[in-house]
């Protein structure tokens, strides 16, 4: 079985569709509580009628039910650019978001500091999803000793071409663009705001740093 470890705001939309093209009918989605990772993942036969499985969770959840032969592929993004599309996302375009009423007037400098959940989903996020942790050493040793392969959003189709070979697929579909940002966040960001971003993503600008510099043959 192939898993897709969804970090959220990191093009997981588009590799989604790309990937129900690649392998139709074979694709599942984990959809949160009422879905759970362990029903899923321990009802018997599962394997069998599955090849890819994807979803917002993290490689600590799906680390038991791994079996030899498993691959796991994630995608990151840049921290400063993920960070803002999030708030953008949350405060701006999505009403249903539960954070959205609490944080809608607010700047993203004053929605770190109103809410918790909001500051946590801004903060190192992208190294907790591949490891449990929030600090880049520990995150790229998971990294290594889980055989995670990591891509960053410059790098879809290279990601899609791999998984594409992984399933025995040999044309590969392109990847197409899905809720791609109507400007550029960083241009309209303060110097203040990505500062604070930096701060708050020190551990994923470094890893962010190290896998932008690997280039994955």
């Amino acid at each position: 079985m192939l898993f897709f470890l969804h970090i959220p705001k990191t093009a997981g939309t588009s590799v989604y569709n790309a990937l129900h093209q690649m392998a139709p009918g074979r694709v599942a989605w984990y959809s949160g509580p009422t879905d759970t990772l362990t029903r899923f993942l321990s009802t018997p036969g599962i394997r069998g009628s599955v090849t890819i499985y994807g979803g917002h969770f993290g490689y600590k959840q799906i680390r038991g039910f791994l079996a030899p032969g498993d691959k796991i592929f994630s995608v990151i993004r840049e921290p400063v650019e993920r960070v803002l599309s999030t708030y953008n996302h949350v405060a701006v375009r999505d009403p249903t978001h539960p954070l959205h009423e609490q944080l809608k007037n607010l700047s993203i400098i004053e929605a770190a500091k109103a809410s918790s959940l909001f500051r946590m989903e801004i903060s190192n996020r992208q190294c907790f999803y591949l490891s449990g942790t929030t600090i880049f050493e520990d995150t790229r040793q998971v990294v290594i000793d889980g055989n995670i392969q990591v891509y960053t959003t410059s790098q879809l189709g290279l990601l899609i071409s791999h998984m594409a070979a992984a399933c025995g697929v040999s044309d590969p579909p392109e990847i197409g663009s899905h809720n791609v940002a109507e400007d550029d966040y960083k241009a309209r960001a303060t110097a203040e705001e990505i500062e604070l971003i930096n701060q708050l993503n020190w551990e994923d600008c470094k890893l962010y740093a190290h896998f932008s510099k690997i280039e994955i043959i």
